[in-house]
């Protein structure tokens, strides 16, 4: 489970404390963490081909895992938190970091003087108006070609729709996919993309697929939506159209697959059939023949029985 770094509803240093425990114990290792992080890596790469001093904020950074990959990248990074715990974890780390909510942050800095900004399980705890006046400010504040970088837990894998979401007492509700694209096309963002991220099993096309599967764990537990700003500099567009051409596995793809690993065993049942009923066939065929080659025999031992019992 991935549960927010944002503390936007405790304010207490024992609710700051809890969270951070809850955290360390339900999120995961920073190591974990970070491996799993190194998804969006490509499209920082691809933007330092343009960008060479990238400038990077991530809101509600919580422990600071993205700010520390980030780091090891040559990216200058900034994040924000509510939680003094979490922010005290972050300094002993050398990271930079400050005491800020996201909106004001945001509307401090100036236009198109960041080229990423990121916000991971933060979008969960917000309103939704302040998720709407949140985004807008993102996009005035990345540069032409910036990547604002939301990830959410997935509504559309069933496990975290009913049981994992409700884990975190700081969720407000789900957010599904199509909304928040909406979301970032309505506050002026060019071009949107949507990965599906941390799915329990691996939906391979050679590996057996279960309905199960399907409903609980094909689905990624957590997605990403990215949305990018509008450039004038066709080669930014291109190179990110070539990450843009990814798979994603929502719940209506692994649904197809699923259909199609069915209609392929189906297919396959049907062939062994026919093969086990050319088989019987054949079997029939050679009872046959010998009952014609036995009619013969016996009609002669019929005959020759008596003569050869004297």
């Amino acid at each position: 489970m991935n549960n927010s770094s944002n503390s936007t509803h405790l304010t207490s240093s024992n609710s700051e404390d809890f969270y951070l425990a809850f955290e360390n114990l339900y999120r995961g290792s920073t190591e974990s963490i970070q491996a799993r992080q190194a998804a969006y890596l490509p499209y920082v790469t691809a933007l330092q081909n343009f960008y060479p001093m990238l400038n990077a904020l991530d809101l509600g950074c919580g422990r600071g895992e993205w700010l520390g990959l980030l780091k090891i990248n040559g990216v200058v990074a900034t994040g924000i938190d509510l939680n003094d715990a979490m922010l005290a974890n972050c300094m002993e780390n050398q990271l930079d970091v400050r005491k800020q909510d996201a909106v004001s942050a945001l509307k401090e800095l100036e236009d198109s003087s960041l080229q990423i900004i990121t916000g991971f399980h933060i979008a969960e705890h917000l309103p939704f108006d302040q998720l709407i006046e949140l985004s807008k400010e993102a996009h005035r504040v990345l540069s032409p070609g910036g990547l604002f970088i939301l990830e959410t837990p997935n509504s559309e894998n069933v496990h975290v729709a009913c049981s994992t979401f409700y884990l975190d007492p700081t969720h407000t509700s789900p957010l599904p996919a199509k909304l928040l694209s909406f979301l970032f096309g309505y506050c002026g963002f060019e071009k949107t993309l949507q990965l599906s991220l941390n799915p329990d099993v691996e939906m391979d096309e050679a590996v057996h697929m279960s309905l199960l599967q399907v409903l609980m764990t094909g689905v990624g537990r957590d997605y990403a939506l990215i949305g990018q700003k509008a450039s004038n500099i066709s080669d930014i567009d291109s190179v990110l159209d070539t990450l843009y051409s990814q798979n994603i596995s929502t719940l209506e793809e692994v649904s197809r697959r699923f259909d199609l690993k069915f209609s392929n065993a189906s297919v396959m049942l049907q062939d062994q059939q026919r093969q086990i009923q050319d088989q019987q066939r054949q079997i029939q065929d050679q009872q046959r023949r010998v009952a014609r080659l036995e009619t013969p025999l016996r009609f002669l031992k019929k005959i020759f029985s008596p003569i050869l019992k004297k």
